[in-house]
């Protein structure tokens, strides 16, 4: 499920091997909030500020109120 959510998404996912045998590794990846709607569907493709986030949920929120 978590490679569908990357592919789907388009999120970035580097994972660095451990220095060591069986020792810790880093993952990079894509950093930010992702807003989906109950289709799936992405609703803020482009970084934006809380206030732009905040207009974006309660829209989501209310079409979800009228279904």
């Amino acid at each position: 499920m978590l490679a569908q959510v990357i592919e789907n998404y388009g999120v970035s996912v580097i994972r660095h091997q451990a220095k060591t045998p069986g020792g810790y590794y880093a993952i990079d990846h894509t950093g930010g909030v992702f807003i989906v709607d109950q289709r799936g569907k992405l609703r803020n493709p482009h970084p934006a500020d809380a206030d732009t986030l905040g207009v974006e949920v309660r829209g989501i929120l209310a079409e979800k109120d009228a279904n």
